[in-house]
């Protein structure tokens, strides 16, 4: 008997505790503050583990937090009491570069709620998702090393490249390359809202007169940023040409020196092109390293450059001569 008295006296005092606990959660998700609500719903779980609200409630706070790996998991644990979860699992998916799963959490957020007022979003972001399983290829073969943030002024120091991979230059905001040997160098040249690439090789006296590149390759408003391989042929560059992922993509074509023609500009796809801007792309063949360059996840004026290797050699060739 005392004992059953004891555990009433003990539901008596704990059930406003949780009570309360979930008081607090929800003003702390209501307020935005994702961090400690998702604390306070890890809490609550902990004794109601099959709660629908608050594994859903947990999985916004981790998408939220930027923790989309998490979100997805508490997402499908959630199950499908509410519609919106599949329009936020379809976010963090987007995130995560799972784009087959995106698609699907898109197309049942839309076939659950037809009425949405973010139908145009949604759509909007499931051709974008399929526009980024086009490019979706040898992420798995690539290892990052590194990565460091620094000002945009400051860009080529963080390319610590070998003698035999060249050198990189620029005038203001504008990039180029010069071979090992001296006796080629491209280069971008207009001005930093329009410009194209040139290619000039050298002569006794000088400098000739610089070749514009053909209008497949200057093919957007903004060309920038080249890099040409040892091999003298393939050539890397930046463009902000409308089939990109946004912003500046870097793309690659190769020059046939038998014919002087240009093979058409392959987007190299992800991890190296993104929604933002992608550029300065430098494979140094002796090191074996690579790196690139790329305005997400870093702060105004300053650019996040990414060192890496490759588990094989990173030369798409474009069959389009």
């Amino acid at each position: 008997m005392k004992k059953y008295i004891f555990i009433l006296v003990l539901s008596a005092l704990t059930t406003p505790l949780i009570g309360q606990s979930a008081d607090t959660a929800d003003r702390q998700f209501a307020d935005g503050d994702y961090a400690a609500a998702m604390v306070s719903y890890g809490s609550l779980l902990k004794n109601n583990p099959q709660s629908p609200l608050y594994l859903y409630r947990y999985a916004r706070c981790a998408q939220e937090t930027g923790d989309y790996a998490t979100a997805v998991t508490y997402f499908e644990a959630a199950g499908d009491t509410y519609k919106l979860k599949h329009f936020f699992a379809a976010e963090c998916y987007f995130h995560l570069n799972k784009m087959e799963e995106a698609i699907a959490e898109y197309q049942t957020y839309l076939l659950r709620k037809p009425d949405t007022d973010k139908k145009d979003y949604v759509l909007s972001q499931i051709a974008a998702a399929e526009k980024l399983k086009r490019y979706l290829r040898r992420v798995s073969n690539v290892t990052l090393l590194d990565s460091t943030d620094i000002a945009k002024a400051e860009l080529t120091n963080a390319y610590q490249l070998s003698p035999e991979a060249g050198t990189l230059f620029h005038n203001s905001t504008l990039y180029g390359y010069i071979n090992q040997l001296g006796s080629k160098r491209i280069y971008a040249v207009g001005t930093d809202s329009c410009s194209q690439l040139v290619v000039q090789h050298s002569l006794i006296g000088g400098w000739e007169s610089a070749d514009t590149l053909p209008h497949a390759v200057n093919m957007g408003m903004r060309q920038n940023y080249p890099y040409c391989l040892s091999d003298g042929v393939t050539i890397y560059y930046a463009s902000d040409h409308a089939n990109g992922l946004g912003g500046l993509d870097i793309y690659v074509t190769r020059h046939n020196t038998a014919t002087g023609a240009y093979t058409i500009p392959e987007n190299i796809g992800l991890p190296f092109n993104s929604p933002a801007n992608d550029y300065l792309y430098v494979l140094d063949e002796t090191q074996g390293i690579g790196y690139w360059a790329t305005d997400r996840h870093s702060a105004p004026d300053s650019v996040r450059i990414y060192k890496f290797v490759s588990t094989e050699p990173i030369l798409w060739s474009p069959s389009n001569e």
